[in-house]
């Protein structure tokens, strides 16, 4: 017990150092660099603190978050949404990582955007829809 409560401190040191590391670095990455200093790639949405922008959207990761929210909206709701793209979102840095993705999917034949919040502790393969509604067109 007591090596697996090591074990689990080391990981949260040395993600959050990580975290820390590449923020640093993603404010003023080298020259021919710009993929690697890109948020969506970091993990941590530019740095500790409040809500960022994600610049790629279209990351893989970002679009595997999208369909989560999705996935666990419809067994929650016992609804049939199908995912269809992320369109925008922002990601905050606690003790894990905050998503706020706006979510474009499709009830019947209408598509419909959706706000769908994930919290997620990529170090655990952990992932939980903290919050998903409809967004009204406007």
């Amino acid at each position: 017990m007591r090596t697996q409560s090591f074990l689990v401190l080391v990981v949260f040191f040395y993600v959050t150092s990580t975290f820390v590391f590449h923020a640093n670095s993603a404010i003023a990455p080298a020259p021919n660099d710009h993929k690697k200093a890109s948020p969506a790639r970091l993990g941590g949405g530019g740095g500790l603190g409040g809500y960022k922008p994600i610049e790629d959207v279209k990351d893989p990761h970002i679009q595997d978050v999208g369909k989560f929210a999705v996935s666990e909206y419809n067994k929650q709701a016992k609804t049939n949404l199908r995912f269809s793209n992320v369109i925008k979102g922002q990601m905050q840095t606690v003790a894990g990582i905050n998503y706020r993705l706006v979510i474009a999917a499709k009830k019947g034949g209408a598509t419909n955007n959706y706000l769908g919040e994930v919290y997620e502790r990529p170090w655990e393969g952990f992932m939980n829809l903290t919050s998903f509604r409809a967004l009204l067109r406007g």
